[in-house]
């Protein structure tokens, strides 16, 4: 008598634990099947503009979801060019494993995943939307990521002098995004000038770099790179850039000698020794004329005695 009991209680038992068992997993059924009604999943990093959603392999993004089931629920990230949820379906073929964040956790209702865009997503000027998959649910973002054309650099000008400044510009980086831009000995080799600028709304940019006066002469790499997003996608190396020649010697200035002027002689009387007032050519005119005139004086007289004397003999 006493063994039946038992054996009704432990079937009472079994019975019991199936009843609760089964309710637990109706009320479980009936939770999920409320919240797989309302799904929501949006794309919010990196704002371009607007909602506008855009980078390149390696941009970071953050994916956030609402409506999911009240408990934590593993959820698989895919990403397709589909724009009908409907396409939001584990076999469907379009959809292409988020390589960067492949799964994720909820935690209660929402999602949220910090992560950055896959390189098997990224084909230049096309449109992806993030489709989420769990057991019961899915939800196709609704909003998009438009992958950015590859970054650009430009050199001018390519043939610098020692002490010259160069111009580096470049297009399609992310809206206000911080760069460095750097003039390096060969393509791994330390920097020989650098700055840092900011991309405006548009993706561009224009840094001015000034070549040391010491530089040595050579052929040097530029390379610009996002140091908060430092990935292949985001850093551009243009090898063999840049050629730096010896800075010109400059040419000492000759000061000209002013030639003199010619200028006519005028002739300068020489004072006279004897008078002090006379010139030299008058005093020796004078001289020479009493002289002349000492002689011709003698001359008479010697004349006027020579005439006497013959006169008495006659």
């Amino acid at each position: 008598m006493f063994k039946i009991d038992i054996k009704r209680l432990l079937l009472l038992l079994c019975y019991a634990v199936g009843l609760l068992s089964t309710g637990v997993v109706l009320h479980s059924q009936e939770a999920l099947a409320a919240y797989n009604l309302q799904p929501q999943v949006m794309i919010t990093q990196p704002s371009v503009s607007n909602a506008a959603v855009g980078g390149h392999a390696g941009t970071k993004v953050q994916i956030v979801g609402t409506g999911f089931a009240p408990i934590p629920t593993t959820v698989q990230l895919f990403t397709t060019t589909n724009s009908d949820p409907a396409h939001c379906q584990p076999d469907d073929p379009n959809l292409n494993v988020f390589t960067t964040s492949p799964t994720a956790m909820t935690k209660g209702a929402a999602l949220s995943v910090d992560t950055t865009w896959p390189d098997n997503a990224a084909v230049p000027g096309s449109v992806y939307y993030v489709c989420v998959l769990s057991l019961t649910s899915q939800a196709l973002s609704s909003n998009t990521f438009t992958a950015a054309q590859p970054v650009t650099v430009n050199v001018s000008p390519t043939s610098v002098a020692q002490g010259a400044v160069v111009t580096v510009t470049g297009a399609n980086w992310l809206p206000s995004q911080q760069l460095n831009v750097l003039i390096t000995s060969g393509d791994n080799g330390p920097a020989i000038v650098s700055n840092v600028v900011n991309s405006d709304a548009a993706g561009n940019f224009t840094a001015m770099l000034t070549i040391p006066s010491n530089a040595h002469p050579m052929t040097y790499s530029v390379r610009v790179y996002a140091p908060n997003e430092n990935t292949p996608a985001m850093t551009k190396l243009l090898s063999n850039a840049v050629t730096v020649t010896l800075a010109a010697t400059p040419t000492p200035t000759v000061t000209p000698t002013p030639t003199p002027l010619p200028t006519t002689p005028v002739a300068t009387a020489t004072p006279s020794g004897g008078a002090g007032n006379g010139t030299g050519g008058i005093t020796k005119n004078t001289f020479l004329l009493f002289t002349l005139g000492g002689l011709g004086i003698l001359l008479v007289i010697v004349g006027v005695i020579l005439f006497v004397m013959y006169s008495r003999k006659i």
